[in-house]
């Protein structure tokens, strides 16, 4: 719906009675990320894992926000940690090529993509992938990283 002021203040409120609920803080931080609060997002997905530490997305959001706030290589280790436990999920086999863009330069970056292709993840998706990822890192002020990455996922 695009309410994500309010939603963080549901999520919040549901978080005075449930402190350790591991999936409200996740979901926090979804809705701070939207609101471009990136470090609160962070520290909610890291409360989170330090909750559940089996929650892949908890690892996955941790990720994603350090990759927003300047930390690829942080980003790319944790991502790689996740794969271990979890080798086929595919968001985060896109982010950790995007993480290695971002750390590595976009030739490796690119070989990072093309290495993820398969039935399940084409070319073409993670274009679009890469776009939409390129578009928050923009609003975050990680230009030069959305270049990159742009460049390492194109068709």
């Amino acid at each position: 719906l695009g309410r994500h002021s309010e939603a963080i203040d549901l999520w919040l409120r549901l978080l005075e009675v449930k402190p350790d609920n591991a999936e409200a803080y996740i979901n926090l931080g979804s809705a701070f990320f939207a609101t471009g609060k990136i470090k609160e997002a962070l520290e909610a997905a890291e409360k989170s894992s330090s909750l559940n530490p089996k929650l892949k997305e908890s690892h996955f959001n941790r990720s994603l926000y350090e990759l927003h706030l300047g930390r690829p290589a942080s980003a790319e280790k944790r991502l790689r940690k996740l794969l271990q436990q979890v080798p086929d999920y595919h968001a985060a086999k896109f982010m950790h090529a995007a993480a290695l863009c971002c750390k590595d330069g976009i030739k490796i970056g690119r070989r990072a993509f093309n290495k993820i292709v398969d039935n399940m993840l084409t070319m073409e998706m993670i274009s679009i992938a890469g776009q939409e990822l390129a578009e928050t890192l923009v609003k975050a002020g990680r230009r030069k990283e959305a270049e990159k990455i742009k460049k390492a996922a194109s068709v």
